[in-house]
């Protein structure tokens, strides 16, 4: 249970790392299923020697004694990893930018039904010129 919620927690964490389901979960997958392997190997190299046999039997209690037992935790990891990186992407603050054509090109209509702004509907105000202009001079000494 123990290494189920680690591997879970750990699918989440590169869940909101990575920001996309996709690549979160196959790092999430990869990385359960190498350390559980390599748990695995360990405790069968540990039960070889004399005086670990209680480290191997503890080790292979918590990963499980034989391959079956990675596919919960590889669920546990990709679905830890599959809601984080959902969530952190429907969450990102991230919109699309503005894209200005130029204006004697044709204006298309964009998503939401809205056009898009020409550069030529851009209206030069004399404030605007006056505080570049000072702007200028402040960085010019």
């Amino acid at each position: 249970m123990t290494l189920l919620t680690v591997a879970a927690v750990l699918g989440a964490c590169l869940g909101l790392l990575f920001r996309r389901t996709v690549p979160a979960v196959a790092v999430a997958l990869a990385t359960a299923g190498l350390a559980q392997f390599g748990a695995m190997g360990l405790a069968r190299a540990l039960s070889g020697r004399a005086g670990t046999a209680q480290l191997a039997s503890q080790i292979q209690g918590v990963v499980g004694q034989h391959p079956g037992a990675l596919v919960a935790t590889l669920a546990a990891a990709g679905c830890g990893a599959a809601i984080a990186g959902l969530l952190a992407g429907w969450a990102d603050g991230r919109k699309q930018s503005t894209v200005f054509i130029p204006g004697d090109a044709p204006r298309s209509i964009g998503r939401k039904h809205r056009r898009s702004p020409s550069l030529a509907a851009i209206e030069e105000r004399p404030g605007h010129a006056a505080a570049e202009s000072r702007i200028q001079t402040l960085l010019k000494q």
